[in-house]
């Protein structure tokens, strides 16, 4: 993908999406806290982007949550709860 800027909003209403792919691209700005939605989430990859800010709280809530890639961005702050995330 060449996906260029912000995760749009409408990706969080996909309350049954449970692979997020989206690492290699040109994405930017924070992760919104509404990443928290997805309780389905298994697998969430955003790494190598340009992403900032701290990492949503709301990640560490998702008990479906198996694996997540978050390194090679400017994020801050720890994933509490998190299962397999690496960041």
């Amino acid at each position: 993908n060449q996906l260029v800027e912000r995760i749009p909003n409408s990706l969080f209403e996909l309350e049954l999406l449970r692979v997020i792919d989206l690492d290699a691209n040109n994405l930017t700005g924070t992760l919104s806290e509404k990443i928290g939605l997805l309780t389905e989430l298994q697998y969430l990859s955003l790494f190598d982007n340009g992403f900032t800010g701290t990492i949503p709280a709301e990640i560490g809530a998702l008990e479906k949550l198996q694996t997540g890639y978050l390194d090679n961005n400017d994020f801050t702050g720890t994933i509490v709860d998190s299962g397999g995330i690496c960041a």
